[in-house]
């Protein structure tokens, strides 16, 4: 997972080069990367009597707060770029840092969690 984190406009345009600003809005574009070699997204749970097409959630959260900012479903084959929307925190002195989230609906152990310091963004 790769992640960035950009300013948009009115229009929802990413603004390339531009600082985020407290209270504004931002776009994170994840890139995800399967690293298996198989194909097949197929899954078999011990508990669900199919078998199941594994797919993620990418998840936005202010940990200070505890607000879930903003939350997507997906599920890919090899390679996705998927842009989420969110609103900044009104201070980044207060509030400097957002969490992302990459959960897996179908295996325990897979998640991963990433800090972004909107600080150091800027």
């Amino acid at each position: 997972m790769r992640w960035t984190i950009v300013a948009v406009s009115e229009m929802n345009e990413p603004l390339e080069g531009e600082p985020l600003e407290e209270s504004g809005e931002a776009q994170i574009l994840i890139d995800l990367k399967r690293t298996n070699p198989s194909n097949s997204q197929i899954c078999t749970i011990a508990n669900f009597p199919k078998q199941k097409e594994c797919s993620w959630f990418i998840m936005v959260a202010n940990p200070l707060t505890n607000v879930l900012m903003a939350i997507k479903r997906i599920s890919f084959k090899r390679l996705t770029q998927k842009p989420l929307i969110v609103c900044l925190p009104s201070d980044f002195k207060a509030e400097p840092k957002l969490q992302l989230i990459l959960m897996c609906d179908s295996y325990i152990g897979l998640d991963q969690q990433y800090t972004v310091d909107l600080n150091r963004v800027n």
